[in-house]
This record gives C-alpha cells, structure tokens and sequence, in this order.
C-alpha cells in the first residue's frame, strides 16, 4: 500500500484540498506543541529522593508500597519550589512496586523517576495508576468581542472590540462558540433515528473550542493582538465570531515529570479480556508545562496516557502500549489519548490497540503525534469525538487499521465532525516494503516548522537518556514516629454517626433526616461534560477517562452535591442497558463491540466468552461485577458522612415491562447470559415486536435455576451493604408484583440475616395490595421497616387510585391510561394526611414515605412521614418541581432533633394539624387558611422557641403565646408554628 499524502484542512467545513492555491489556505503552525511550547528540552530535574522496594514477605510475595510510593511523593511536595519551577525527582531504585492504591500528584514542579522500576497496578479496581491532577479552579475575565468579520484558521492576529485590561505576555483564552446556526450549517443536527435530538444531534454551547494562548504583541491603534500561537478552526461573525477573557488558573499544576517507569496491571489471568483491572496507566488534567517519556504500560484495559481536557504544553515521547487486556470494543485500548491542546507525542508505539493515537473532543490543538507507530491496529487513529481541532500527524506508521475520515456520522452518539484542520503528513497505512519510497517534502513537517521557528529541534530526533541519578540522595523511610501517626489520623474519613430508626423516623446520632429525595438516572447519558451534567447522576455510570457530573461521578462530590441540595434520600438501582447504543430503543443485536459510552455498569461481571446482543461478552450470572458494588458501597459511606440515606433497589423492574428494548441487552436474557435461565429465546415480544411483558417469569421462584440465581443476587447486595448503616433495602424499583416474589424476597433477607447474625433494613415499594397483604402476614411484616407509599394515593374526589396489575404494567402505565402521560394527579393537602395517617396510626414504628400529590412536604411533615417530591413513576432524569429546601433548612436548624419524639395528634387544635411530643413542651402545628389557630389548651408559655414559619416564603417571625385559645396568625396564608 502506497503511503498516504492526504493533506486535509478544513475551513467553516469545506474540505479544501492540497492542491488549491496556497494563497487560499493559511498554514498552522504546529511547533507549539510540547513542553514549554517547546522553548526549552524537557530539563534533568535532580533527584532528592529515592525509595527501594520494600523487602519481600516469608512467602515470596510482595509488599504493598502504596503508601511508601504516596508518603514520598508527598514529602517532595514540601520542598521549596526552585528558580526553574522544580521542587525535585522522587527517584525509585530498580525492582518491583506493588501498588494496591493510585498514585496522586497534586503539587506542581514534582518529578516521579524510575531506573528499572516497574510499578505493579494490583487488583480489581478500574482505576488509573498514576493520576496527575490538579484543581479545575479556572477563572475567566470579562468577554471582549472579536470583531474580524472572519479570522480563518491558522491566525495569529485578532481584531478586538477593546484592548482593555490586556497586556503583552498576559495569558487569555479565545472560545469560538457553537451556534445553533453554525451546527445546521454544517448539518450536525439532521442525524438519523429515534431520540436523535437527545441522543446524537449536537446542542448549542456544547461542541465549544477554546483556545490558551499568550499575547505577544498589542497594536492600539487597530484593537489587534498578536498571539504566540494560531487559532486552528475560522472564527465568523455569522456564527457568532468568538471572545476573548483574561485566564487564571491557581490551582493548575505546572512543571512535571513522569519517566523512566514499567506500569503493568494485573489481571485475571484465566480470564483473557478480563476488565475488572487498571483502566488507565498515566492520566494527566489540569496540568501544563509536563512531561511523560520512557514508560511502558502494559495490560491496562483504556490507555498507556490519558491527557485530559485541561492539558496544555505536554510531551509524550519513547513511551509503549503493550498487551492491553480488555474486550476489542469502543472506549478500550486508545493506547495515546490528548485531550487538551498544544501537545505533542513522539516516538511511541502502541501494539494491538484500537484507535492507538486519538485526539479528544473539542481538543482545540495545535497537536502533534510524531514518528509513532501502531502494529496489529483493531480500529483508525484519529478521533472518534467531536471537532478535534488543529491535529498533524507527521510520519506515522500504522499496520492493521487506518486513519479516520474526517466525518464519523452517528458513530459514537453523533460524533459527526471528528477533525477539523488536520494535517497527515507522510504517514504509511498497511505493509509496504518501501515505507517512505515517496514521500511529502519536508519528511517532516512539524520539524521544519521547529526549525523556521528557531525551536531547539536536534534534541527531538533521539531519544534522550535520562539522569542517571548516580549521586548521593536521600533515602526515604516511611515515618512511624508519633508525628507520622498524627498527620496520617488526619487522613481518617469522617464518622458515618450513628444510624437508627427511632418511632418511625430514620435518624442519624438521634436526629431525624428530613428532606426531599434524588434517584439515580436509568439509560441516557453523553460524554459531552456540557450534555452530561444535564442527564442525572448514577453511582455505577462508567465514562473512562473522565470524573464529574453525569460522567464517572467523584462521590464525594456527588454526595456533598445532594446534601446542598437537601436531597437525602438517594434512591438507587441498576440501569436499564450498559450501551448507549441501545437508548435508540430498538431490539437489535448489534453488529460489532463498537459500544459508546458512558456505560452503565451492571451488577453481575462479564464472562469473557461468547457474544451478548450489544457486540460484548455475555454475562455470567453467579459471578458479580466489583467495580459496579463497590462504588454502590462507597457512595453509600459518602452518603453516610453527609447525612443521606440510601435507599437501595436490587432490580430495575423496567427491564421486564413496556419498551422491547428494555429487554434486549438485559444480563438474565439468554443471549446475554452463560446461564440456562429458562427465558424464550428469541423473546416473546409484543405488538410487532415492540413491547416485553416477562414479569412472569422473570420472578417465578418455581424454577429452581432463577430461584438460586435470584438468592445468591440479594446476598451478594445485602453482603455488600451489611456494614451500612444508613441504608434501606428494597425488591424494585416500580415493583407491582406478584406477591409472590415479595414474600420470596423477604424471607431470603431474613434467611441472611440468620446466616450472618446481622439485621438489614427493608422498605415494601409496591403495590398497595401487596403492601397490605405483607403487613398483615405477621412473620414477614415484622422484618419491614418502611411502607412506601407512592403508588397509590386518594384523588380530590376522595377515591383511591391505586393500580394493580401483578407486575404485567409498569405503573406509570396506569397513570398514563388514567390521567395522561407524564401528569401526575394532584390531591389535597387533606386527603395526603389521611392517606399517611391511615399506616402511620397502625405502625407508628415504622417509616413512612409517600409522593406529595402536589401538595408539598407539610401535609407529609405533619404526618409524621418523609416526602418523596419528584415523580419517580416517570422518564428520568427526575424533575425536581420544587425547592423546599427554606423548610428543610428551618428544620434542620431548629427540630429534626425532636422529630423522633413527635408524633400526630387530634387533640391540639380542631382546624389545625398538629405534631408533639408526650408532654407537649415540642408542638408543631399547621394551618393552611384562616385568621387564626383554635386551641383547645393553651400552649406551653414559657417555651424557649416559638416561631411562625411562612413555607412559601421561607419567612419567620416571632409568634407570642398566651392563654387566648384562637391564636392569631400572621396574615391568613398558611403557616406553620413551631414550640419548644
């Protein structure tokens, strides 16, 4: 195969050939890219500490060196920082590291640097290694306008509506917006197929560029800046031109180094695409001015580097991808991925990896992969994300596999435009026995560009040895002495307090947890972070490579998220499908394991064998996925720390009802499965294949193949969780039977509960006929804990809507039949307090939570039960259609300390609702209309605390009592009174 000459640049997104004239075409200037935009060789920073590995156990085995490998690095980050940005290496002497852990760097001018080291990433965890990041603190100044009526791609002067506050050498940042105008221009908005519009079509705001670059030069007569580097995409007023802001970033690291290191990822050896093991070797984000070179990574399952969005000025040079174990499928092997700008990749290879050489979304360039080369390739380098920017890629080699056109389409929801502006130059594709028989003059284009630039470029073409480290250093020891002990107690995460259920209320160190709920998402989600945060939160939403909101959640993060929004009950239950392929909604069996993520990971593990419907290894249901539980389990103990209760549904029985899809990818169906378990195959699908109705089967507990693979999956959630203890357990989220399956459900917790000597909580969350049915069969209504009302309630008119379909309707179903989709039917405030009363009166020690009805969280408060204020029957992400939080928040300040002790009652007020404790020295009472509040005794007068609370205002003021039994209000509007 003759090499490839293609010059490709686009500009506005007409593809211009190379042969146009060249007065047409304004080159980009690419030697920006790398280290210090390669003003400088990457330096030979002194080593000041080094560390061996630790001696070997009796057995032969290796000790764990996370925290020696952690403690040191550390002590590095409190040396000075030097004249040259460096604080100094932390060297490690030849062998073998076992690290159980990650290795953090959070300091900048920190340099990590092995001599025959080899850094073992051992267990289970998807994690990444090393991780290199510092703090997405940005700070933009105001937008001064680009008035150029069009500044093509590959300028570096720009036209501003003011010069004001810009000096030479300031850093700024030019963003070029994405308009709806420009994204129908370029007919990223006309994409094929069910849910296009939330699925693939790009959204404005989303598909941004944004360029870091430093003023050079100011003309004031003009309003024109010149920068050290070009923009890579035109910039048109027709398309909203673009803006420029002042930068700051104080928490971004600068000036790092990783080298000299062998990473290896241990894996299940008998399980050949085994993923349950490092995802990612090196990670870099919120980081410039860095380096990479000399590493070797292999086995890890998604890439030896990973340069995240907030990279700028990296270089990765003489660095391997070797052997990665994963399945051949979308997001896995990327071997070299860059997802900020200005960086460069030299001399790596990367073998039997998918897309080997990637650039990210919207990664706004200039960026260079040089010299690298791909052998045994399974898929095109390039990018498989949106508007990849400014990319050269000088001299590769690629055998296997291609380079990536510049237009995707729908692959990888909507990726459409993957490259804008790219340049390949002299790049060989396939096995030629002349490799560079003809070739594009210069052989090198980003060396030429060095060398026009007076760049230090004879470094570049060899590789450097690194320092050799052959002075004295320091030996590091990991400390014990008291002082050591101290600052790691420090390290000590906080109480989980102490959890009980007092008088019906759920209460953490005795005082009651009384706000509004969150639950997580069940199907969409993007990789696009401007699309994610907008698509609902998951504990087990897996997006590699990429930490935040509707991404892989931080949670940490995500539970301090909740709690500031006063949503501490977060529900949680399995997604319907892992592949975003499948939000289509069709039954398909996919053609090939390109799966886009990011995936929902789903409680049971990957098999390694056979081919389920979405193109991946089917499922083996006795075997469970560990990533999957432990972030169930660790968000459960973030969730502890902030007061949140977690309130865990083992099954999403959506998978069984409604849309065929939700059927299609589901582990228990036998395509999908290693198991023989029972199910029709094809599936009986409904109305011209559209719809599923498995209920049946699904919990028939007859079959002795379901019922023991149905025990060993509650034990396995209920093992998991046994140590929390903020968490309630229920059968499924949406569960409307049979009745059957709940009795098998509760009497296997409670076979657990005898076979581990522990007690766990149970919530009924079903029908209302089940739910009577369970709380008057004695035996199992003694193991329940809360009765979940929410699929049931009166309607104005007083009846009792409360569907019942054994399980064969989801009940959003019958909502929809009865009142509408999506509407939710409203009730009265009354009609709410009946309905709670009526449990509430005949299992006071029992939580209750309900749905408002549209009526809020008093009628629930003054019940004595715990609101439910979203619509958890409809489509997802759930819609918060209230902000109550004033309310939550009085509580919180002033009684959730004495709710456990309140209870309703009837003999306070006759037009008034009213909780107390025993000795009526606490009262809460709410009147919703009228000038005053009948008592029938006076209230306590000599009380501490005695407030009206307007709840639509969050208003109070301080009420006065005395012996008058009509207690005069505010104003006639509702408000609460609250007594200590």
């Amino acid at each position: 195969m003759s090499p490839l000459h293609r010059f490709l640049v686009l500009f506005g997104f007409l593809a211009l050939s190379a042969e146009l004239p060249a007065a047409e075409i304004t080159p980009i200037d690419f030697s920006s890219a790398g280290y210090a935009n390669n003003s400088t060789p990457i330096p030979a920073v002194p080593g000041r500490l080094e560390v061996s590995p630790p001696a070997l156990a009796a057995d032969g085995a290796l000790h764990d060196a996370t925290q020696l490998l952690q403690s040191a690095l550390d002590a590095i980050a409190q040396l000075p920082v030097q004249s040259d940005g460096f604080r100094g290496a932390l060297v490690l002497r030849p062998g073998t590291y076992k690290i159980s852990g990650q290795l953090r760097i959070r300091a900048s001018g920190t340099v990590l640097r092995g001599h025959d080291a080899t850094l073992i990433a051992a267990g289970q965890d998807r994690r990444t290694l090393i991780d290199i990041r510092g703090r997405d603190d940005r700070q933009l100044g105001p937008a001064l306008a680009i008035t150029d009526q069009t500044a093509p791609a590959g300028s570096s002067q720009l036209t501003l509506s003011s010069l004001d506050d810009l000096t030479i050498g300031q850093r700024i940042l030019i963003r070029r917006p994405s308009t709806k105008e420009w994204i129908a221009d370029i007919g990223m908005d006309k994409f094929p197929g069910s849910f296009a519009d939330q699925r693939l079509h790009w959204h404005p705001d989303t598909r941004d560029l944004e360029w870091e670059r430093t003023i050079t030069a100011l003309n004031p007569a003009t309003n024109q800046i010149t920068l050290d580097a070009p923009i890579t995409t035109t910039l048109e007023q027709r398309f909203g031109g673009g803006t420029v802001h002042t930068v700051t970033w104080p928490g971004r690291l600068t000036h790092i180094g990783i080298e000299g290191l062998t990473c290896v990822s241990e894996y299940d050896t008998a399980q050949p695409s085994d993923e349950e093991h490092a995802w990612i070797a090196i990670s870099l984000d919120h980081v410039e001015n860095a380096w990479i070179r000399d590493v070797t990574a292999r086995h890890f399952v998604s890439a030896a580097v990973w340069l995240g969005s907030g990279t700028r000025a990296i270089t990765v040079q003489d660095c391997r991808s070797e052997a990665p174990i994963s399945e051949n499928a979308g997001w896995r092997r990327f071997a070299f991925y860059i997802g900020g700008q200005q960086t460069l990749v030299q001399r790596c290879t990367a073998d039997n990896a998918r897309e080997a050489f990637l650039v990210g979304l919207c990664s706004a360039g200039p960026n260079v992969f040089l010299d690298c080369t791909a052998t045994n390739a399974l898929a095109d380098s390039g990018s498989i994300e949106s508007l990849a920017s400014g990319a050269l890629f000088d001299g590769l080699a690629i055998t296997g596999a291609s380079l990536t056109p510049e237009n995707i389409g729908q692959r990888y929801q909507g990726a459409g435009i993957v490259l804008a502006n790219t340049t390949y130059w002299n790049c060989t594709l396939g096995e030629s026995p002349s490799l560079f028989e003809a070739y594009q003059k210069p052989f090198s284009l980003f060396l030429e560009q060095l060398e026009a630039n007076n760049k230090p470029t004879a470094k570049l073409r060899e590789r450097i040895p690194l320092p050799s480290d052959s002075a004295p250093i320091t030996n590091y020891q990991l400390q014990t002495t008291a002082s050591s002990r101290l600052a790691s107690s420090a390290l000590t995460p906080p109480s989980t307090g102490h959890w009980s259920l007092i008088n019906g209320h759920f209460t953490r160190d005795n005082v009651a947890v009384f706000a509004t709920s969150s639950s997580n998402a069940w199907w969409k989600g993007q990789t696009i972070p401007a699309r994610a945060k907008t698509l609902g939160w998951h504990f087990a939403r897996w997006a590699p490579g990429r930490i935040g909101p509707g991404l892989t959640e931080d949670l940490a993060e995500l539970a301090t998220r909740l709690a500031a929004a006063d949503q501490r009950i977060a529900q949680v239950w399995p997604g319907l499908w892992y592949d975003r392929r499948r939000d289509d909604h069709k039954t398909d069996t996919r053609p090939d394991s390109e799966v886009w993520a990011p995936f929902y990971e789903m409680p049971w593990a990957r098999s390694g064998t056979g081919t389920a419907a979405d193109g991946l290894s089917k499922f083996d249901l006795t075997k469970f996925n560990p990533w999957y539980w432990n972030r169930l389990r660790d968000f459960t103990r973030e969730c502890s720390t902030r007061g949140i209760i977690v309130y865990h549904h083992f099954y999403n029985h959506h998978n069984l009802v409604e849309a065929a899809a939700h059927w299609a990818d589901f582990p228990w169906r036998p395509a999908n499965c290693l198991q023989e378990t029972g199910f029709a195959e094809p599936p009986p699908f409904k109305n011209n294949g559209s719809r599923i109705g498995i209920v049946a089967d699904f919990y028939d507990v007859s079959n002795p193949v379901r019922r023991e693979l149905h025990r060993a999956y509650i034990f396995q959630g209920l093992d998991v969780l046994a140590d929390e203890p903020n968490v309630i357990h229920t059968a499924a989220f949406q569960f409307a039977g049979p009745l059957t399956f709940q009795q098998f459900f509760i009497d296997t917790v409670a076979d657990w509960e005898k076979a581990r000597g522990k007690k766990a909580r149970l919530a009924l969350n079903t029908s209302k006929s089940i739910t009577d049915a369970i709380l008057a069969d004695a035996p199992r209504a003694a193991h329940i804990d809360a009765i979940d009302q929410r699929y049931w309630q009166y309607l104005p008119d007083g009846t009792l809507f409360a569907p019942h379909t054994d399980g064969e309707k989801a009940f959003r179903e019958d909502r929809t039949a009865a009142f509408g989709k999506d509407l939710i039917p409203h009730g009265t405030p009354e009609l709410v307090y009946k309905q709670i009363r009526e449990y509430r009166d005949r299992f006071p020690e029992k939580l209750v939570l309900t749905h408002h009805a549209g009526q809020g969280p008093i009628p629930i408060l003054m019940a004595g039960a715990y609101p439910l204020l979203n619509d958890f029957s409809a489509a997802q992400p759930l819609k918060i259609d209230r902000d109550d939080r004033a309310l939550f928040s009085f509580l919180r300040e002033n009684f959730t300390d004495a709710l456990p002790s309140l209870r309703p009652s009837d003999n306070i007020s006759p037009n008034a609702s009213a909780l107390t404790d025993e000795t009526a020295h606490t009262v809460i009472l709410y009147s919703p209309s009228g000038e005053t509040i009948a008592l029938n005794r006076p209230l306590f007068p000599r009380a501490r605390l005695a407030l009206w609370f307007n709840p639509a205002t969050g208003q109070t003021q301080l009420a006065t009592l005395d012996a008058n039994p009509q207690m005069r209000k505010p104003t006639s509007a509702p408000w609460l009174l609250f007594v200590r």
